[in-house]
């Protein structure tokens, strides 16, 4: 059979690979493509007794996970924490793309190989004409023990990568949080079924989106949103670091990626995805490096604080929806 994948280009450079046309046959390619193609092991750790002698004892509570291909430590985990290897969750992805219900596209993975992400493409819309969005499965997983198994739906601006707009949070429907615990191939199978019935969420997010189009943003709102999310530090003799991120949000909600499309400009919908664009790709981040930046920007968009900087963000413009009577349109 013909191969049609392309890969055509890398996201958040030095991080992954993006296929273009994935389809389920080609699952093993992408992995191959994205370098992760190998898998771990957990090993045994021993712990010197006394650093002047060559007598070691077991840890009996802890092992460390191996990968195979090189000897490298990915992390010291528990001694009952369960593997979920790279092969596996591609075909966990499988299952749902020979259903239909997704294709691949984009895979890859961050320090070294210690967090790996699928993202495969679960539908397309458009809040406005030229402003083509598309819902996401992304599929995280660790093998250094920072954070437990996750899949969830984001949200990608097509058009200019403007990932992960939706926030990642603890009980939101269609989210899965699994640890790796003796019953994960259990609480995958039931995220399995969950995702068949997950894209009325697409739907919902839509219908905010076009509620945020109707909402127009005055100077005091803009100021309201922009100080709720990056206040002054009060014992703080200068607040320079904080004007100068506002005075960036807000440069963003003119300026930044796709904001020039007829009827954003000025609306709840502009300060939201100039929030997105500034807490993924703007917003200070330690790294020697600006890949090493931008992967820490991406774990924190994904677990920390960038995470629930972009909920806060949410949460408020909601308020201004309520404030201002516009109704969100309900999804059947």
């Amino acid at each position: 059979m013909e191969n049609t994948d392309t890969v055509i280009e890398r996201p958040w450079e030095g991080s992954g690979i993006v296929v273009e046309n994935g389809r389920t046959v080609e699952a093993m390619a992408v992995m191959h493509r994205a370098n992760l193609d190998w898998e771990v092991e957990g090993r045994e750790l021993f712990a010197a007794r006394d650093p002047k002698l060559i007598t070691f004892d077991k840890c009996k509570k802890h092992k460390a996970i191996v990968r195979v291909t090189d000897n490298e430590i990915m992390g010291i985990v528990g001694h009952k924490w369960n593997i979920l290897q790279n092969h596996e969750v591609f075909t966990f992805l499988d299952d749902l793309a020979r259903a239909g219900q997704l294709s691949y596209h984009s895979a890859g993975s961050f320090k070294n190989g210690r967090i790996v992400w699928v993202q495969c493409k679960v539908r397309t819309s458009e809040v406005l004409p030229g402003d083509e969005h598309g819902d996401y499965l992304l599929f995280v997983n660790a093998f250094d023990g920072s954070v437990s198994v996750v899949i969830t739906k984001t949200r990608i601006r097509v058009v200019c990568w403007n990932t992960f707009q939706m926030a990642l949070r603890e009980g939101k429907k269609g989210e899965f949080r699994i640890r790796h615990t003796a019953a994960m191939n259990e609480k995958l199978e039931k995220a399995k079924r969950a995702i068949y019935v997950a894209n009325v969420q697409g739907a919902e997010e839509d219908a905010f989106n076009q509620a945020l189009l109707r909402l127009r943003m005055t100077g005091q709102m803009w100021t309201d949103f922009s100080e709720t999310l990056i206040p002054d530090n009060p014992t703080a003799k200068h607040n320079t670091r904080a004007e100068n991120a506002r005075a960036q949000l807000m440069s963003l909600a003119i300026t930044g990626r796709g904001q020039d499309i007829p009827g954003v400009a000025g609306t709840g919908y502009a300060a939201l995805n100039a929030l997105t664009e500034y807490a993924n790709y703007h917003r200070s981040s330690r790294g020697k490096t600006e890949e090493a930046q931008q992967a820490n920007r991406f774990q924190s968009t994904l677990f920390g604080s960038s995470n629930k900087l972009i909920a806060t963000g949410r949460n408020i413009l909601n308020d201004f929806l309520v404030d201002h009577a516009i109704q969100v349109e309900t999804v059947v």
